[in-house]
């Protein structure tokens, strides 16, 4: 640990709560206007955008709702489009007895369809990190594998990111190893940088829970009467974050900007939505020490905020992306009541089937992202 880490390293484990500039520190090219009769002003055409943005290119759409341009970024988490590839995450829920079967890829992207076309309708700026069928590389991991996977390894080979062993160790390795060993973090981090690149207001993470099992020892699913709603923001962070220079920088940017405390009222306004339409009880309202170990990350990985339903972690995800984020894991999957649920497959979103709680959850969603723009005093954004 260097000098300057020894000295911000008590700062870094305080929960979210630090002070920050009110700029976008991260992209300092952004000008923000807070004096809403200088945007009216602009969209009557009697203030050129230029005149305030000092020549700086200007984007802009005006939302139906908000009256201003925002930009939201969609990240529909894993990867499988066919159950193949969802045994291969290990994100998939099964039970041959109950005759139940759905996997977790399907049900976030469909919220993410739902979201991105409300959202649209109404105005707002939609960047999504990948396709129906594909991962944030634009192809399935089996087209990936298939074709990239050998290039992409010599590739960090070469630049030094592994090391020879690394390396021999890929090419011996299974497809479903790839995947974990490989493929999982090299696409989080091609989600992260396309959203970086588009710049967005607010970024949701979508996901789905389930209870703590191995799929691969697990015949069926187990059905489990305990049921929970997280969402996390950045945080949790412990020495192994400090441990590389890249991962060292994004959290001290977590700590220099306001992006963390924007998160933190994000998510407040996005568990509040799901907790009236869910009526899900949050983890720590629930004993959490009697689930300590089918959490395993509860007590080592995790800072509280003070909303219960909101706590920080130090998922890679959380680091990587820029600006205000949720990454919203709403409800067990496997929960006895949301297992039947889901099961059904009652609503065709662009092609997929899926359960009509998807529906409930992309609204939730969508009026939480309204509660932040409306009531959260935030900024119009011209870039």
């Amino acid at each position: 640990m260097n000098k300057v880490t020894q000295l911000f390293w008590p700062f870094l484990l305080l929960s979210a709560q630090v002070m920050c500039q009110d700029i976008d520190a991260y992209n300092p090219l952004r000008v923000i206007i807070k004096d809403s009769t200088l945007y009216e002003a602009i969209l009557k055409d009697s203030i050129k955008v230029p005149a305030i943005s000092s020549g700086l290119s200007v984007h802009y759409r005006p939302s139906k709702i908000l009256k201003y341009p925002v930009r939201i970024a969609l990240d529909p988490g894993h990867v499988a489009s066919n159950w193949e590839e969802a045994k291969i995450e290990g994100h998939y829920i099964e039970n041959k007895r109950e005759n139940i079967k759905f996997y977790e890829s399907e049900l976030t992207m469909a919220t993410a369809l739902l979201l991105k076309e409300r959202l649209e309708g109404n105005g707002f700026l939609v960047y999504m990190t990948r396709r129906w069928g594909e991962g944030a590389f634009g192809v399935s991991y089996t087209d990936w594998y298939k074709r990239e996977f050998k290039r992409f390894a010599a590739n960090d080979l070469t630049s030094g990111i592994i090391d020879s062993s690394k390396y021999q160790q890929l090419m011996k390795a299974s497809k479903k190893e790839v995947f974990e060993s490989y493929y999982r973090v090299l696409d989080i981090q091609e989600r992260a940088r396309k959203i970086n690149l588009f710049k967005p207001d607010i970024s949701l993470i979508i996901h789905y829970n389930a209870s703590e099992f191995d799929s691969d020892k697990v015949n069926s699913a187990p059905i489990t009467d305990f049921n929970y709603s997280v969402f996390f923001v950045p945080g949790g962070f412990t020495i192994t974050e400090l441990s590389s220079p890249t991962q060292e920088h994004d959290v001290f940017r977590l700590v220099s900007t306001n992006d963390l405390d924007r998160s933190i009222k994000l998510a407040n306004y996005v568990s509040n939505e799901f907790e009236i339409n869910f009526k899900v009880p949050s983890l720590t309202e629930q004993k959490a020490e009697r689930w300590a170990q089918d959490i395993p990350w509860l007590n080592k990985y995790v800072s509280p905020t003070p909303n219960p339903f909101v706590l920080g972690r130090n998922l890679l995800l959380t680091r990587l992306i820029q600006g205000p984020l949720v990454y919203g894991e709403p409800f067990l999957q496997n929960n006895r009541y949301f297992i039947t649920e889901l099961n059904r497959k009652d609503l065709n979103v662009y092609g997929l089937k899926v359960s009509p709680l998807i529906q409930t959850a992309a609204n939730s969603y969508y009026l939480g992202i309204l509660r932040y723009l409306k009531e959260g005093k935030f900024s119009v954004i011209f870039e």
